[in-house]
């Protein structure tokens, strides 16, 4: 995923729902603040998942990296700006990264008549200043 993104102050929201077809069930959120990425080093780490009652719902790991994307750049007139180089890494961070590599501790959400087990139907929805992207 690639998610634009210009300011520090915000939250990434990764929200993990049981896929269905009449309708998803939560299983779980984690956020993440900004700032945390500010350094634009790739950040690999398990994030705990809370439930609605804020307990614990599992862990999901994920890679982050705050990097530079020099289409995300508004262009202005020339008199406010000097010219553009290939360098990103002299821009300002304006683009975050998302890797979602796994779940682990999941809520079983679609239980097994047959047995105690069951499974998941994982789904992860990312929010972040308004912008919306969802795994397959």
């Amino acid at each position: 995923f690639e998610l634009p993104i210009e300011d520090d102050q915000q939250q990434l929201t990764i929200t993990m729902e049981d896929y269905d077809l009449t309708g998803n069930d939560f299983m779980g959120e984690v956020r993440v603040d900004m700032d945390s990425l500010s350094d634009r080093e790739t950040r690999r780490m398990w994030l705990e998942l809370k439930d609605k009652d804020n307990q614990k719902a599992g862990d999901l790991e994920v890679a982050l990296r705050w990097a530079h994307d020099p289409k995300l750049v508004l262009a202005l007139s020339d008199r406010f700006t000097e010219p553009e180089t290939p360098e990103c890494l002299e821009k300002e961070a304006n683009e975050l990264l998302v890797c979602l590599i796994r779940g682990k501790n999941l809520p079983i959400m679609d239980k097994n008549l047959m047995s105690k087990g069951g499974s998941s139907d994982p789904v992860a929805t990312l929010f972040l200043d308004g912008e919306v992207r969802t795994s397959n």
